[in-house]
């Protein structure tokens, strides 16, 4: 039996050390998870937090088309105006070439008109002088 006896120790030695080795092996794998766990949690965190970045720009830029599409509507809408101004003016030209009325010698007179208002508000003058540009 004492024969046997330094055999098993010899085998218990061997297996305690495999045993030794296997469980240091086990908590550096540990360590190792651990921190790769870290790192897929700051990771995690990251990617949530772009993509809560991301789902702002989208709402930014719904905001943006949505007030893009509402200055598109109104400048359609003055355009539509400008369009019927122009006809408008058009045909009142035509109805002043049909009644022998320039519209040049028009706006020609009525910047005399203003000058002589002007000069009428602006300088002293007695009433001689103001009939004058009264009637002229």
């Amino acid at each position: 039996m004492s024969e046997i006896l330094p055999d098993f120790e010899k085998k218990r030695e061997i297996l305690r050390n495999l045993a030794d080795e296997h469980i240091n092996k086990r908590d550096e794998l540990s360590q190792e998870s651990r921190y790769y766990a870290e790192e897929r949690d700051k990771l995690n965190q990251k990617s949530k937090s772009l993509r809560e970045s991301v789902m702002k720009k989208i709402d930014e830029k719904g905001s943006l088309i949505a007030t893009i599409q509402k200055m598109r509507d109104e400048k359609e809408e003055f355009y539509k105006e400008y369009a019927e101004i122009r006809k408008e003016l058009r045909k009142n030209r035509e109805n002043f070439k049909s009644t022998g009325v320039d519209p040049m010698e028009l706006k020609k007179k009525e910047r005399e008109l203003d000058k002589l208002i002007k000069v009428q508000q602006t300088q002293p003058m007695d009433k001689n002088d103001e009939k004058k540009v009264v009637l002229q």
